[in-house]
Protein backbone atom coordinates (compact mmCIF):
# COMPACT_ATOMS: atom_id res chain seq x y z
CA UNK A 1 0.00 0.00 0.00
CA UNK A 2 1.36 3.43 -1.19
CA UNK A 3 0.78 6.20 1.52
CA UNK A 4 0.09 10.03 0.84
CA UNK A 5 3.18 10.81 2.30
CA UNK A 6 1.57 14.61 2.11
CA UNK A 7 -0.72 13.58 4.57
CA UNK A 8 2.20 11.46 6.59
CA UNK A 9 4.58 14.93 6.54
CA UNK A 10 1.34 17.14 7.84
CA UNK A 11 0.65 14.12 10.75
CA UNK A 12 4.44 14.14 11.70
CA UNK A 13 4.69 18.34 11.83
CA UNK A 14 1.61 18.16 14.25
CA UNK A 15 2.36 15.47 16.33
CA UNK A 16 6.28 16.99 16.59
CA UNK A 17 4.24 20.15 17.80
CA UNK A 18 1.86 18.23 20.25
CA UNK A 19 5.12 16.71 21.79
CA UNK A 20 7.18 19.91 22.55
CA UNK A 21 9.68 18.68 20.08
CA UNK A 22 11.74 21.86 18.89
CA UNK A 23 11.65 21.12 14.69
CA UNK A 24 14.84 22.56 12.61
CA UNK A 25 13.87 22.49 9.03
CA UNK A 26 16.92 21.49 6.75
CA UNK A 27 18.99 18.47 6.08
CA UNK A 28 21.60 17.10 8.31
CA UNK A 29 24.95 17.52 6.78
CA UNK A 30 25.98 14.52 5.41
CA UNK A 31 29.56 14.84 7.13
CA UNK A 32 27.89 15.72 10.51
CA UNK A 33 27.62 11.94 12.26
CA UNK A 34 27.64 8.51 10.90
CA UNK A 35 24.17 7.75 9.90
CA UNK A 36 21.80 4.93 11.49
CA UNK A 37 19.02 4.62 9.88
CA UNK A 38 15.71 3.47 10.93
CA UNK A 39 13.91 0.00 9.93
CA UNK A 40 11.23 1.27 8.17
CA UNK A 41 10.28 -1.94 6.46
CA UNK A 42 9.40 -3.54 9.76
CA UNK A 43 8.55 -0.65 12.29
CA UNK A 44 7.28 1.99 9.66
CA UNK A 45 5.30 4.15 12.78
CA UNK A 46 6.94 7.06 13.39
CA UNK A 47 5.58 7.25 17.40
CA UNK A 48 8.41 4.54 18.19
CA UNK A 49 11.24 6.65 16.74
CA UNK A 50 10.42 9.88 18.13
CA UNK A 51 9.64 8.03 21.58
CA UNK A 52 13.48 6.51 21.16
CA UNK A 53 14.33 10.19 20.55
CA UNK A 54 13.08 11.31 23.51
CA UNK A 55 14.26 8.08 25.72
CA UNK A 56 17.80 9.46 25.21
CA UNK A 57 17.03 13.17 25.39
CA UNK A 58 17.14 14.56 22.32
CA UNK A 59 14.54 17.09 21.99
CA UNK A 60 15.39 18.75 18.26
CA UNK A 61 14.36 16.91 15.42
CA UNK A 62 15.80 17.59 11.89
CA UNK A 63 12.34 17.71 9.42
CA UNK A 64 12.94 17.55 5.79
CA UNK A 65 10.45 16.79 2.94
CA UNK A 66 11.30 16.03 -0.89
CA UNK A 67 8.68 17.65 -3.43
CA UNK A 68 8.51 15.46 -6.92
CA UNK A 69 8.93 17.78 -9.92
CA UNK A 70 8.18 18.18 -13.23
CA UNK A 71 11.98 18.80 -13.52
CA UNK A 72 12.81 15.49 -12.41
CA UNK A 73 10.55 13.95 -14.93
CA UNK A 74 11.77 16.01 -17.94
CA UNK A 75 15.36 15.06 -17.15
CA UNK A 76 14.60 11.44 -17.05
CA UNK A 77 12.60 11.66 -19.82
CA UNK A 78 15.90 13.30 -21.91
CA UNK A 79 17.95 10.74 -20.78
CA UNK A 80 15.71 8.36 -21.96
CA UNK A 81 15.93 9.82 -25.54
CA UNK A 82 19.70 9.72 -24.97
CA UNK A 83 19.71 6.36 -24.31
CA UNK A 84 21.26 3.41 -25.96
CA UNK A 85 18.28 1.16 -24.99
CA UNK A 86 16.47 -1.06 -27.42
CA UNK A 87 12.29 -0.49 -28.14
CA UNK A 88 10.53 -2.48 -26.12
CA UNK A 89 12.51 -1.66 -22.68
CA UNK A 90 12.16 2.42 -23.98
CA UNK A 91 8.70 1.93 -24.06
CA UNK A 92 8.43 0.65 -20.88
CA UNK A 93 9.94 3.21 -19.49
CA UNK A 94 8.52 5.80 -21.19
CA UNK A 95 4.74 4.68 -19.50
CA UNK A 96 6.39 4.13 -16.71
CA UNK A 97 7.19 8.11 -16.58
CA UNK A 98 3.87 9.16 -18.29
CA UNK A 99 2.24 7.37 -15.63
CA UNK A 100 4.64 9.19 -12.32
CA UNK A 101 3.58 12.54 -14.00
CA UNK A 102 0.56 12.59 -11.83
CA UNK A 103 2.70 12.40 -8.72
CA UNK A 104 4.41 16.06 -9.84
CA UNK A 105 4.21 18.50 -6.59
CA UNK A 106 3.29 15.53 -4.12
CA UNK A 107 6.07 14.96 -1.07
CA UNK A 108 7.56 11.84 -2.44
CA UNK A 109 10.02 11.50 1.05
CA UNK A 110 10.02 12.97 4.43
CA UNK A 111 13.00 13.01 6.79
CA UNK A 112 13.58 12.75 10.38
CA UNK A 113 16.74 12.76 12.24
CA UNK A 114 18.31 13.36 15.54
CA UNK A 115 21.88 13.35 16.69
CA UNK A 116 23.44 11.53 20.08
CA UNK A 117 26.53 9.86 20.86
CA UNK A 118 27.96 11.07 17.50
CA UNK A 119 25.74 9.40 15.40
CA UNK A 120 22.64 10.70 13.49
CA UNK A 121 20.00 8.60 13.77
CA UNK A 122 17.51 9.29 10.66
CA UNK A 123 13.70 7.92 10.20
CA UNK A 124 13.60 7.72 6.29
CA UNK A 125 10.67 7.52 3.66
CA UNK A 126 9.93 7.63 0.62
CA UNK A 127 6.43 6.57 -1.83
CA UNK A 128 6.60 3.70 -3.57
CA UNK A 129 5.79 5.23 -7.04
CA UNK A 130 9.05 7.85 -5.98
CA UNK A 131 11.03 4.28 -5.49
CA UNK A 132 9.48 3.33 -9.09
CA UNK A 133 10.97 6.58 -10.33
CA UNK A 134 14.60 5.74 -8.68
CA UNK A 135 14.71 2.43 -10.27
CA UNK A 136 13.99 3.93 -13.71
CA UNK A 137 16.67 6.18 -13.10
CA UNK A 138 19.26 3.17 -12.32
CA UNK A 139 18.24 1.78 -15.16
CA UNK A 140 19.37 4.76 -17.12
CA UNK A 141 22.55 5.62 -15.38
CA UNK A 142 23.38 1.67 -16.15
CA UNK A 143 22.38 1.52 -19.68
CA UNK A 144 24.65 5.13 -20.69
CA UNK A 145 23.95 6.93 -23.88
CA UNK A 146 24.89 7.53 -27.05
CA UNK A 147 26.27 11.07 -25.89
CA UNK A 148 27.99 10.01 -23.05
CA UNK A 149 30.77 8.16 -24.85
CA UNK A 150 34.06 8.93 -23.42
CA UNK A 151 35.86 7.23 -26.68
CA UNK A 152 37.83 10.17 -28.66
CA UNK A 153 36.34 11.78 -31.52
CA UNK A 154 32.92 9.64 -31.26
CA UNK A 155 34.61 6.02 -31.49
CA UNK A 156 37.27 6.83 -33.91
CA UNK A 157 40.67 6.37 -33.19
CA UNK A 158 44.29 6.54 -34.47
CA UNK A 159 46.57 3.48 -35.61
CA UNK A 160 49.67 4.97 -34.95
Amino acid sequence: MDLDLDVVKQELLEYLATEDFVVFRGYPSADAAPPVFWDIDTHPDFHAFLHAARSVGSRMIVFAHRTFTGESLDEAEEQLKDSMLGREERRSLEGTLRDLRRYVGKTCGVEMSFFHDNHRFTYDLEAEWYEEFLDVLDVLDETGSDENDDTPLGGFYSNN
